[in-house]
Order: structure tokens, then C-alpha cells, then sequence
């Protein structure tokens, strides 16, 4: 409900108690009396707090999308990326097998070179623990 609709449930010369309450909480003697013996004010108050509290629920559930937003953006360019690379990994390797022995052994050998020259000293160990996962996998599953 508008503002001005809850105010005209409200007497004129408690308008600023009214607005003052609604905005703090806090209210005189006078206005809480007022309030009291009046139901069209204490229809306007209920209906001012009710409006508060749907807000703060349409504030909550937007700060929950927010926040949800940049996880599931981030889970979605990680799968991306995993299947992206597991595409590139089955082709180089089924196109690897299509090739003649001597031709497969100089392309193996290119690739060590390029592959150690992408990945630094540090990463290396890395790289020797996922080939071996690599051949693991595929020894049981074939």
C-alpha cells in the first residue's frame, strides 16, 4: 500500500509519529494512546510493517540470487572446461593411434618438448601424476 493511502487511516496531527514509528520504532506516550483507541491508525501500522517485512523478504531472496549467481557461473565455466578439455585429450589421443608407429613416436616426442615447454619445473610432477592416472584409467576400463 502507498504512503499516502496509510496515512489518510491516520489522523493529520499524528502523521510525523506515524511516519517516525513506522521508520524506528520508536513512538511517545501520546502517539502509542492514540494508536490504541484507533483502528483505522492501527490498520495503517500493520499494514506499513507487513509492507517492511515483504521487502525485506524480496531483499533477502534477491541477496540469496546474487549470491548464487557467481557460483553456479563459476560451476558452469569449470564443467566447460572440463569437457572441453577431456574433447581435446580423446581427439589427440585417438588421432595419435590412427597414425604409422614411426610417425606416432615423432609426434609423442613433439609433444613431450611442447608439453614441458607449456609447463614449468613445477608443475611437471603434477603433469607425470595426471599421465599416470591417465594410463591407469585406461588399462581398467580396457
Amino acid at each position: 500500500m502507498k504512503l499516502d493511502n496509510l496515512l489518510s487511516l491516520v489522523d493529520q496531527r499524528w502523521h510525523e509519529a506515524f511516519l517516525r514509528f513506522v521508520e524506528t520504532g520508536e513512538a511517545q506516550k501520546e502517539f502509542l494512546s492514540y494508536l490504541d483507541k484507533d483502528a483505522r491508525a492501527q490498520k495503517a501500522v500493520d499494514e506499513a510493517f507487513t509492507a517492511q517485512a515483504a521487502a525485506f523478504e524480496n531483499l533477502a531472496r534477491e541477496l540469496r540470487t546474487a549470491e548464487a549467481e557467481p557460483q553456479k557461473a563459476a560451476a558452469a565455466a569449470n564443467d566447460l572446461r572440463a569437457r572441453t578439455v577431456t574433447a581435446s585429450i580423446v581427439a589427440a589421443l585417438a588421432e595419435t593411434i590412427e597414425l604409422p608407429p614411426e610417425d606416432r613416436e615423432d609426434a609423442l616426442h613433439k609433444a613431450v618438448v611442447a608439453i614441458r615447454a607449456a609447463v614449468g619445473p613445477e608443475k611437471r610432477h603434477e603433469l607425470t601424476a595426471v599421465v599416470a592416472q591417465l594410463n591407469r584409467a585406461t588399462a581398467e576400463k580396457v
